[in-house]
């Protein structure tokens, strides 16, 4: 297991545009982030911060002040939602110590603005309360495998998979608005058991399942190639047919009608990101 690089850093900002469609805004207590997700596409954060060259996983750097500047941020910006986060998890372990994203949301509420929280961790159950007392709040968890002996293998250190539908029934049941992130269909492996993980969708209370592919950029396949080898080695040429060859697009286009036929079967609605 690779040791990880803790760093205490200072921030000018904390709320930044955020190039998702639907947000204003996005919010990254932490640069890096320690869950160590093989497919992960936010591996290009390397580049900051004196992280060049090591890897994605190793390090995280905690924004120590960056509840205060949220604060300050959000008196002065036009009010717009918010993504809790775009290339971090807010709740990784270290949220645990530094409670961030406890403080930044306090400061959401106090101030109105519309937030969207996404994460594979169930430490978020910590901040039930306040996300529960939030104006307006979206809260979904990331949930790309039925069975956790994949999960260990692409997520090594994030939360198990009934500990994260554990918590989005919780979290329904409060009354939150909660939805399950499919995301990415890793082919082989995400599709295999599309019936049992939809039904363990529906059994959380979810409404809505958004769907996402398995991105490549940002220095990602390498290292998806490489835990294919270490794990799935019947399909590392599927793999290099489909991303390095160029037929993920057709894969992904015969996927969706099988996961809407699903999605409708455990009255769940789907929405996708590709």
């Amino acid at each position: 297991m690779t040791s990880l690089k803790v760093k205490e850093v200072q921030c000018k900002s904390a709320l930044s545009p955020c190039g998702l469609p639907e947000f204003a805004y996005s919010i990254n207590p932490y640069t890096g982030c320690a869950h160590g997700c093989v497919y992960c596409y936010a591996r290009f954060m390397c580049r900051y911060g004196g992280h060049a060259g090591e890897e994605w996983g190793s390090f995280v750097d905690v924004k120590t002040n960056s509840p205060q500047i949220a604060r300050k941020d959000l008196t002065k910006n036009k009010p717009g939602r918010i993504f809790l986060s775009s290339v971090t998890d807010c709740y990784q372990p270290l949220e645990n110590k530094y409670q961030l994203t406890q403080k930044i949301l306090g400061a959401i509420k106090d101030y109105g603005y519309p937030v969207c929280i996404q994460t594979k961790s169930s430490l978020v159950q910590r901040d039930l309360k306040i996300i529960s007392g939030v104006k307006s709040c979206d809260f979904g968890m990331t949930v790309c495998f039925e069975d956790d002996k994949t999960r260990q293998s692409m997520e090594p250190n994030a939360s198990p998979i009934d500990d994260r539908l554990k918590t989005l029934k919780t979290f329904s049941e409060v009354g939150v608005k909660t939805f399950a992130f499919f995301g990415p269909v890793m082919p082989g492996i995400s599709d295999k058991n599309l019936p049992e993980l939809f039904s363990k969708f529906a059994d959380s209370e979810v409404k809505e399942v958004i769907v996402d592919r398995l991105n490549i950029k940002c220095g990602n396949l390498q290292p998806i190639l490489k835990a294919i080898k270490e794990h799935y080695p019947e399909l590392l040429g599927k793999y290099q047919e489909l991303f390095v060859g160029g037929g993920d697009r057709a894969y992904y286009s015969r996927l969706k009608p099988e996961i809407e036929r699903i999605a409708k079967e455990n009255g769940l609605a789907v929405d996708w990101c590709f």
